[in-house]
């Protein structure tokens, strides 16, 4: 039996801006109109921006040519959630902003910064059939708890009068599931 413990703080390489994690995720409609010379569409675009630290364990347990390797983080830090909101509508040459999802009453940028957990869970299990070669499979669970996606940052309460001001800018977080398989070899010399 092995096992070890960690504590690290992610940041981004010197030669990007991007940091630890980043999530993006855009809807687009587009509206074509038979006969008539009118043309629009509505985009919302969320990017969710993670930077901070993480903390976790690693172990493996081996028996006989078999062997079970577990690990588990956690990344503690903020969230950066930013909102695009764009839309035209087209007739004969002339173009005005919004659509019909999209209004001047929430067409724009909006950001929200908030504290979020990510923790991460990996299973591997390994199969040694000589002291060479190594095969292995695992699977990865990965839970954020601060996303902001488009199809929640949509108001279906429009107003086309714009008497109400909505639509409105939506910026409810929710969750996010990850899953992911692995597969490794390992050949040692």
């Amino acid at each position: 039996f092995s096992a070890f413990f960690f504590l690290m703080l992610r940041r981004p390489p010197r030669s990007t801006l991007f940091p630890y994690t980043t999530l993006f995720r855009s809807i687009r409609a587009l509206q074509t109109f038979p006969n008539i010379t009118l043309t629009g569409f509505d985009r919302f675009d969320t990017t969710n921006r993670f930077h901070g630290g993480e903390i976790g364990f690693a172990g493996e347990i081996n028996s006989g040519r078999f062997s079970l390797g577990i690990a588990g983080k956690v990344a503690m830090g903020n969230m950066r959630q930013i909102l695009n909101i764009d839309g035209i509508l087209s007739e004969n040459g002339l173009t005005v902003p919004g659509n019909l999802l999209t209004k001047p009453s929430n067409i724009g940028r909006q950001t929200n910064d908030s504290f979020a957990v990510i923790p991460e869970v990996t299973i591997d299990l390994g199969y040694r059939p000589t002291n060479r070669l190594k095969f292995a499979v695992g699977y990865t669970f990965i839970h954020l708890n601060r996303v902001l996606r488009p199809g929640s940052s949509i108001d279906l309460g429009v107003d086309l009068n714009q008497n109400l001001a909505r639509p409105a800018p939506q910026t409810r977080a929710t969750d996010f599931y990850m899953h992911g398989l692995s597969a490794s070899a390992e050949l040692k010399f």
